[in-house]
């Protein structure tokens, strides 16, 4: 059991990695805009340096649509044999996975079915310990939905 959940963590890895590259990218090109700005700046360039600040704002909001878009892609691979019942946010970025819930819980809203939701059990976090399974259960807590956890890594609710 162990080894399997290593192997699909491994999976989830190499997902992420997979679409990482168009986000690593932007980001180098948002960070070498800041050093730009900087150096615009320290010359006494402050028009060059406020107009190199903004595009690396753009370039900011470009790598938050690229990484949302590369959980998404890492989202539909792990949940693409799982019915809309059942979602897994085991290995993604935190933030996204909450995003992606909430998305699923809209679609699924007023079904009156049992919904499962598999946070993982947080092995693979920092020494902060998990964080999607309380993340879930604020949210869940938040919008007074009764859950239960079935094991230290899934969660079940009707919604």
């Amino acid at each position: 059991m162990k080894e399997e959940h290593e192997k699909e963590h491994q999976r989830t890895e190499e997902m992420y990695q997979k679409n990482q590259a168009e986000v690593d990218k932007i980001a180098k090109e948002r960070d070498e805009l800041h050093k730009q700005a900087d150096k615009a700046f320290e010359d006494g360039n402050k028009s060059l340096g406020f107009e190199l600040r903004e595009k690396a704002k753009a370039k900011t909001k470009e790598l938050e649509q690229a990484s949302k878009q590369a959980s998404r892609a890492v989202f539909n691979a792990k949940n693409a044999k799982n019915d809309k019942y059942t979602v897994d946010l085991h290995g993604l970025h935190a933030n996204d996975a909450i995003d992606l819930l909430k998305e699923r819980m809209d679609e699924i809203k007023g079904s009156k079915k049992q919904f499962t939701i598999i946070t993982g059990a947080g092995n693979h976090s920092d020494a902060n310990g998990p964080k999607i399974k309380p993340m879930v259960h604020k949210l869940l807590k938040e919008q007074n939905i009764t859950f239960e956890e079935v094991n230290n890594g899934s969660i079940t609710c009707t919604i």
